[in-house]
């Protein structure tokens, strides 16, 4: 594929405007947040709240501690047609020793409009080289969760919380050089197999703990729990930024009234939390429903739509370093699906998994797990011109 290079000159010419949106200007952040729901509403596309979104584009979120970030908004004949955020997050590069990487996230752009694409990214890295950024990683949303693009399947909707991106956006990330690397696994159990109910009966002979649902009336205290097994079991992924109890509990505190507390499975030894496998109904058919904005009558529709679901995500099991090897992923596990069957589920989704966790995608895969790439990594490294431009 032929790379092309953006300059601030070639995108005026092309008709387009790219404008970084000031965190205080609150239509403009309004406009930016609502932006991708309303060009991507005629696809598999499944919108956050505006309202989190606008958190975020703020930095008003707890996730946005220790982050710098730029929004930036593509207009054409002054209608907007896409936008984008240029991030960089002191904790991650603290973390691996890259203090010369940032991301590009939140970027969609109009269907048919590939060139807002590539406009985007260029002010999006012309803004990261002038902050030090040598090396970009494509892909970020969800705060600092999710790092891939959906690069197949475009037809389904994801389990929620992955992402559906559209084809132009793996394309428009290649065709101005980024490189696609290593991909992440999507795994689908079916409960109807009994597969995985030999697995769960195994894992649960042999795991060598105890296993509890959250507990809502130590709300407080098992957050903080599985936040702390979370810091120690994915420290070596590459996406890894350690999280604080307040990020946690800015997703999961609203929904505290109707959360079901299985879906938080916890592995206790000798009364300490030590490994945590979390899940949910897949909400995102509801979350299409609600196309990002709350009301009584979207919130009424939300929960009866609940009873029609069929699909359940899981989308986190860890175990803290010093108690791996001791059947205590497999166990928390099986209880989940065992809770998700007992709901007369048809399956289970368990993603996103990095390639290189072995251990993550071979545990999928004996509880019958049948896993797809459906989601890669794409990364670039900058080059400057002469006068030190990207």
């Amino acid at each position: 594929m032929a790379v092309v290079r953006l300059t601030p000159t070639a995108v005026a010419a092309q008709g387009f405007e790219v404008v970084q949106v000031a965190p205080t200007d609150r239509r403009a952040v309004a406009t930016a947040a609502r932006l991708e729901r309303e060009l991507l509403r005629a696809t598999p596309f499944c919108p956050e709240l505006d309202a989190d979104v606008r958190r975020r584009f703020t930095g008003r979120s707890a996730f946005m501690g220790a982050t710098q970030q730029a929004i930036f908004v593509a207009s054409a004949g002054g209608r907007p047609v896409g936008r984008a955020r240029a991030a960089i997050s002191a904790r991650w590069q603290d973390l691996h020793g890259e203090q010369h990487t940032g991301f590009i996230g939140d970027l969609a752009f109009a269907p048919g409009e590939p060139m807002a694409g590539r406009a985007l990214i260029a002010a999006c890295e012309d803004w990261l080289a002038g902050r030090g950024v040598e090396r970009v990683l494509g892909g970020m949303s969800h705060m600092f969760i999710q790092y891939v693009v959906r690069t197949s399947a475009f037809d389904e909707l994801p389990a929620y919380p992955a992402r559906w991106d559209p084809p132009a956006l793996a394309a428009a990330l290649e065709s101005v050089g980024y490189e696609r690397g290593a991909p992440a696994w999507t795994y689908t159990l079916d409960l109807a197999a009994p597969v995985w109910r030999a697995a769960a009966a195994e894992a649960a002979a042999r795991a060598r703990c105890d296993i509890r649902p959250l507990d809502k009336r130590r709300w407080a205290q098992d957050f903080d729990a599985l936040c702390a097994v979370f810091n120690d079991a994915f420290a070596d992924e590459f996406e890894f930024q350690p999280m604080r109890p307040a990020e946690w509990r800015e997703t999961w505190d609203p929904y505290r009234p109707i959360f079901d507390a299985e879906n938080i499975q916890l592995a206790e030894v000798d009364g300490q939390v030590v490994g945590a496998c979390v899940g949910g109904l897949d909400i995102a058919p509801l979350l299409q429903i609600l196309d990002g904005r709350l009301g009584p009558v979207r919130i009424a529709r939300f929960v009866r739509g609940r009873a029609r679901l069929r699909q359940a995500s899981i989308f986190l099991i860890g175990v803290r370093s010093g108690h791996r090897r001791r059947g205590i992923a497999a166990g928390l596990l099986g209880r989940l699906l065992s809770h998700y069957s007992a709901q007369q589920l048809d399956r289970v989704v368990y993603h996103l998994v990095n390639d290189e966790n072995t251990a993550s995608r071979a545990l999928a895969e004996r509880f019958g797990g049948s896993g797809r790439a459906l989601h890669h990594r794409f990364a670039r490294r900058l080059e400057r011109d002469e006068r030190g431009r990207v």
